[in-house]
């Protein structure tokens, strides 16, 4: 069973503060803890956990960095390890590889500069760094742009360029999705006007059709046709144009009420509807925000 943590970074940093337990040994202890739970990358929301766990190994970095002037103390090349191996499960090849190789460097220097004799590489990481370095070497070096001035790349960066555009392609709605939603919601409408009394079949079907309408606009903001391509002839373009007018606003209403009182509630399963219209709704927004789509 895959071990989410759907914790943001600053929630972790929050609660350990909260707690009064904020220190860079505790930042450390729960970046691997939430690292080893969600290693294995199988889905988005683990890839997002590694995401922040890399955030968090940045900052006991920074902190170490600062406590020690820029010295490499012991801590170094294990933190170092943990950046690269985050970069190497979200398919930042060439940091990772960069980023290793400066933690075998800085096993060397961490034993130089350590008083104590005897403590083997093993310790520091470096059997783990070595093996991620042999690994892209053999699977993914073409992916490896500096690994002669491996140096230049600087570990407190992120890249999540790669994991967005995936995010991206995963969440996008499908043609299919929308379609068959906007299909399943006229049933609703044709089958409660059937058995409902007049009246209220009418004041239903009204609110029915309010959530057709973001789906008709994501259908033409993803390019699979035009928002009147489910209307019927004679059908009024009035509720699309005063929907149109604060689409964001409007949608994210329709995600409020969703969430609170659902009227599909009582003829779905597993709130099989609802959370899909949450999620095109919520994807829809996200990407008119971030301009990927227009309307």
């Amino acid at each position: 069973m895959n071990q989410i943590n759907n914790d943001s970074s600053e929630d972790i940093l929050t609660k350990l503060h909260n707690d009064g337990m904020l220190s860079t040994e505790t930042i450390m202890e729960s970046a691997v803890k939430l690292y080893n739970e969600n290693a294995n990358v199988e889905d988005i929301l683990q890839a997002r956990a590694v995401i922040e766990s890399l955030k968090m190994f940045i900052k006991v970095y920074q902190f170490y960095n600062e406590e020690n002037e820029g010295r490499v103390s012991m801590f170094t090349p294990k933190i170092l390890m943990f950046i690269a191996l985050c970069n190497y499960k979200i398919d930042n090849i060439n940091r990772a590889y960069c980023i290793a190789k400066q933690g075998l460097e800085a096993v060397d220097k961490a034993i130089e500069n350590s008083t104590l004799t005897g403590i083997p590489s093993s310790i520091y990481g470096a059997d783990i760094l070595q093996e991620l370095i042999n690994t892209i070497e053999k699977e993914k070096y073409d992916e490896v742009v500096d690994a002669d001035n491996y140096n230049k790349i600087d570990p407190t960066d992120i890249d999540i360029s790669k994991f967005e555009k995936l995010e991206a392609d995963i969440l996008k709605p499908s043609k299919t999705q929308i379609r068959n939603l906007i299909e399943t919601i006229s049933h609703i409408q044709a089958e409660f006007s059937i058995v409902g009394e007049h009246e209220n079949a009418f004041r239903v079907n009204k609110v029915l059709e309010t959530f057709k309408i973001p789906l008709c606009f994501a259908w033409q903001g993803y390019k699979y046709g035009w928002h009147t391509d489910f209307c019927k002839e004679g059908d009024s373009l009035l509720p699309f144009m005063m929907f149109e007018m604060n689409i964001q606003k409007n949608t994210k209403d329709l995600i409020d009420l969703l969430k609170s009182n659902s009227p599909f509630s009582q003829i779905e399963r597993n709130s099989a509807i609802t959370n899909a219209l949450i999620h095109i709704y919520t994807t829809f927004i996200k990407d008119i925000d971030n301009k990927t789509i227009k309307i």
